[in-house]
């Protein structure tokens, strides 16, 4: 799960770009949004 992502320039990611990234190695990644929660 990524978080703290395009919180400032330094660490501005591709979200599509990189969920195409985890799938090509058989993994989710899950971008949540501000104030969105995961209830596991």
């Amino acid at each position: 799960m990524g978080y703290h992502y395009d919180s400032n320039p330094h660490i501005e990611i591709n979200h599509k770009e990189s969920i195409r990234k985890f799938l090509g190695k058989g993994k989710e990644l899950l971008l949540l949004e501000v104030g969105e929660f995961l209830e596991l």
